[in-house]
């Protein structure tokens, strides 16, 4: 499984359409992306902040999440201030979703797809090993 907590901070005066394009985006990843297991966005308490919970049955269907077409396409520099990544463990016993992990990519993967990996590796931190 690979899961990330997206921390987003949205410019000024962008909520509104970032909410409707977020919420387009959330209904074509899940009619077309079978492997996913949680994609969703959440408001937080600080004005223009957002965090998005998502969850894959591995680090290749999020890196294939990345690399579709409405992922791609979508107009995330127009409304993205700041963006953070952070893989997140489960809690053992606390969390139906299993363990981050990153095994990996075949060779027959294709390029656009394994781009990804780069762009956004899978980072799980050192102290978790001594928590699995």
């Amino acid at each position: 499984m690979a899961t990330l907590v997206a921390h987003i901070r949205i410019r000024s005066g962008c909520e509104e359409r970032w909410e409707a394009v977020m919420t387009e985006m959330v209904e074509k990843t899940l009619a077309a992306e079978e492997n996913v297991v949680r994609y969703e966005y959440w408001k937080r308490q600080a004005p223009r902040e957002y965090f998005c919970l998502l969850a894959f049955r591995d680090n290749l269907a999020f890196f294939e999440h990345q690399a579709a077409d409405y992922h791609v396409n979508a107009p995330f520099g127009d409304l993205i201030e700041a963006i953070e990544l952070e893989w997140v463990d489960p809690v053992d016993g606390a969390s139906p979703l299993a363990r981050t992990l990153d095994p990996p990519l075949s060779a027959d993967v294709p390029k656009d797809v394994s781009a990804w990996r780069e762009q956004t590796p899978v980072q799980l931190a050192d102290w978790w090993s001594e928590r699995r």
